[in-house]
């Protein structure tokens, strides 16, 4: 756990009286103009850059799939457990296709999240990011989606980056430092149906995408450092827009282990003004698949999804309905 970023918003560039239309960004600091922060194990030098070594993709992946087997091989080993927190804190760079770099945690699912956006492209089975567009990322993780879309909307654009664990959060701020986007302001909050602070689950075996506000019961079987309870500060979506001034969004990403309609609930009256394109990632923690799906016809949305791909829904505001493409 970083013990650097105390912070709830980083602003990366852009100042948190966003305008009702994308506009050239300024500033590089935190509120209260605080130097931004970001994890201790960058520290020293040019904060841009993450510490060597810089490793090819297919490492990375590697190393996340052992850590795999490792889990399962060993999951009732106490012991073992301990091993995977130890490993998940070694860190490496890795260069991207698009010709970005990105901080990850090569023992961790990071590379599997890279490899899941840049290589399958799973957030743009049916539409993408634009030029000028403005997106919310909700459940940034440590900002590979951010870095992408970042590069994608341009200095005319703007990203609003929504992470609430602190980790992660160091990692997002330094991944956007490093590749210099101007365009994205970061803050650490959950999303929910509503504002205040709320229980939160934190993976202590390398599962960074795994946060949740989903609370299940533990099992008899788990051992305490297999995760974290902590606390979060929770807003909505419709909070975090109307406060900033932002009268546009354009494009819609939630990816939050469960707690996806609460999510949806929190931006409602966005989602009706705005009409933005919808990709959530479901899963079978907390609401139902099903209900994701409903919520977004009931709402006006032609609603798609892919073969390979169950676990994403896509929503398109166009017209209503629904369909499944391979």
């Amino acid at each position: 756990m970083c013990t650097d970023c105390h912070n709830e918003e980083g602003k990366i560039g852009v100042e948190p009286e966003a305008r009702s239309q994308p506009s050239a960004p300024s500033g590089r600091q935190d509120r209260g103009g605080a130097p931004l922060t970001i994890p201790s194990r960058y520290s020293g030098g040019d904060q841009r850059s993450p510490p060597v070594p810089t490793l090819p993709i297919a490492v990375c992946v590697a190393c996340a799939g052992l850590r795999m087997y490792f889990r399962r091989l060993f999951r009732h080993s106490g012991s073992a457990f301990k091993v995977l927190a130890e490993l998940r804190r070694l860190n490496a760079r890795i260069r991207l296709p698009d010709g970005q770099e990105l901080a990850v945690r090569p023992f961790s699912n990071d590379p599997a999240i890279v490899k899941e956006i840049y290589f399958m492209r799973s957030y743009e089975r049916f539409f993408l990011p634009r030029e000028g567009d403005v997106v919310a990322d909700v459940g940034a993780h440590i900002g590979v989606f951010a870095n992408r879309v970042a590069k994608m909307i341009g200095p005319n654009g703007m990203l609003l980056s929504f992470e609430p664990e602190a980790e992660n959060f160091g990692f997002l701020q330094a991944n956007i430092r490093m590749n210099r986007h101007s365009n994205v302001i970061a803050f650490r909050k959950a999303m929910s149906s509503s504002k205040g602070t709320r229980p939160f689950r934190v993976s202590g075996t390398g599962a960074s995408g795994g946060h949740t506000l989903e609370i299940a019961p533990a099992s008899p079987s788990s051992h305490p450092f297999r995760s974290v309870l902590t606390e979060v500060e929770c807003d909505t979506l419709d909070s975090a827009l109307r406060e900033r001034g932002i009268k546009r969004l354009d494009f819609l990403k939630i990816d939050v282990e469960g707690h996806e309609l609460e999510v949806l609930k929190g931006a409602e009256d966005s989602i009706r003004r705005f009409r933005p394109k919808v990709v959530v990632e479901r899963k079978p923690v907390g609401q139902s698949p099903d209900h994701v799906r409903n919520w977004l016809v009931s709402h006006g949305y032609t609603v798609m999804s892919a073969r390979d791909l169950p676990s994403l829904v896509y929503g398109d505001p166009a017209a209503p309905g629904s369909a499944e493409v391979g």
